[in-house]
């Protein structure tokens, strides 16, 4: 999906005055509905600091990047790590940060 949108949808449940729980499409009610948002909210802002830093690392590629924010993840699941890896580098090249070469992706400043 687009990290954009998800952060900005994320960051106008946190300006409603009223919320105070959050009812997913499965699982349990969530009671403390800013504290679970303000924790995805550092969750993809960390996960993020960790793709760059694997880029930092010269990893250019999805799969390379993936091999290295996702390590403590079994590789069966690193599919759906690199569509989240995708969201992030598409976030992060929408702001100027990372541009892309073909399948590879570049930094574009000191992050």
């Amino acid at each position: 999906g687009n990290m954009n949108d998800y952060l900005a949808s994320l960051q106008r449940y946190l300006e409603l005055p009223r919320l105070t729980a959050l009812m997913p499409g499965h699982g349990a009610v969530i009671a403390d509905a800013r504290g679970r948002i303000e924790e995805y909210i550092a969750h993809r802002r960390d996960r993020e600091e960790q793709i760059l830093g694997a880029m930092q690392a010269g990893a250019t590629a999805i799969p390379q990047i993936v091999k290295a924010v996702y390590a403590d993840v079994p590789e069966a699941m690193h599919q759906l790590g690199e569509l989240s890896v995708q969201a992030h580098l598409e976030k992060l090249m929408r702001e100027g940060r990372v541009k892309s070469e073909g399948a590879r992706y570049l930094l574009l400043t000191d992050n």
